[in-house]
This record gives structure tokens, C-alpha cells and sequence, in this order.
């Protein structure tokens, strides 16, 4: 997943470089469709704050709907993924996570906005995080019977204990 490399510093001593992972073909056209669902999903997210009496600050609710998604579907926050991956805390995790594991994001964000968007008339932010949640939760259990079946973790690429080496 995460590329790591080794560089000598000035004083010879070693630093952890973090890579984007590399981008083929499939990982570009997945990471381009998951931006037009994110846009969607902040979108109907939008919509809903400005339904909401007293709701968070837009960042806030953002933050929150982001770690519904990857709770849902690997059981980490954002912040504890990046963790899990050895990523500072500013990179953009998404250009270190899987095609699979994009594509898994993009499942659940474009699935929500599309539900949220038809519950427009009644749509509050914690109605959204409902949403999010139930769909993350569905798609997760998926992405876990994967993960299993591979023997590798889609969202950190950590090979999983007690799984078969695959030959071939």
C-alpha cells in the first residue's frame, strides 16, 4: 500500500518518507470517480446543516461524517488510519489507500449522497450520520469478508494472522 523509502539526511542519520502508492491506471480513474462522490457527499451534507438547529461547523461535520465512513468500513478514524499507515497527520490519506480500498470509500460516500438526497425533505445532520453510518456498516462487513479472504487488510495492506499464504 504505502510506499515507504529510506533517505540519508544530512547527518546520516535515516528519515520515513511517505509515497503516494503507485498510480495506475485503475487507482487514477477510481481516485477521480471517489472526488465527484466526495462532492457529492459534502454537498448533501451542506444541504443538511442548513436544515439543522445548531449544527456543527461545517469542518466539524465533515470530520464527522469522514470517520463515519472509515469506522464503518474498517473501524479506524481518519487519524488512526493515517496512524496505522505511518502517515503525518496533514497527508491526504486517500493517495495512500488501495484502488480496492478507494473504491470502497467511494461505494459508501456516492450510496449516502444518493440516499440523502432522496430524504432531502427531511434531512438533518444527524439523520446524515445515520445514513452514513448504516451504509458504512453494510459495505464494511463486505470489505472485511475480502480482507479475510486474501489474507491482507484492504485499508492498511497488513497481511492478517492465521491467513494462508496464496501461491501463484
Amino acid at each position: 500500500m504505502t510506499q515507504l523509502a529510506l533517505i540519508p539526511d544530512d547527518d546520516a542519520a535515516l528519515e520515513l518518507r511517505h509515497d503516494p502508492i503507485e498510480q495506475s491506471a485503475e487507482w487514477l480513474k477510481t481516485r477521480d470517480k471517489g472526488k465527484i462522490s466526495r462532492d457529492l457527499f459534502t454537498q448533501a451534507i451542506k444541504d443538511a446543516l442548513s436544515q439543522t438547529e445548531n449544527p456543527p461547523p461545517r469542518g466539524v461535520a465533515y470530520a464527522e461524517a469522514t470517520d463515519a465512513v472509515y469506522k464503518g468500513l474498517c473501524s479506524y478514524t481518519a487519524r488512526k488510519l493515517k496512524e496505522a499507515l505511518g502517515l503525518p497527520l496533514r497527508a491526504n490519506l486517500r493517495d495512500h489507500l488501495s484502488q480496492p480500498a478507494l473504491a470502497a470509500i467511494d461505494l459508501v460516500e456516492s450510496t449516502s449522497a444518493k440516499e440523502m438526497l432522496a430524504r432531502y425533505e427531511e434531512l438533518t445532520y444527524e439523520i446524515c450520520l445515520q445514513i452514513i453510518d448504516e451504509i458504512a456498516r453494510i459495505v464494511g462487513e463486505t470489505v472485511k469478508k475480502l480482507s479475510v479472504r486474501i489474507g491482507e487488510d484492504i485499508f492498511t495492506g497488513r497481511r492478517l494472522s492465521g491467513a494462508p499464504q496464496l501461491e501463484g
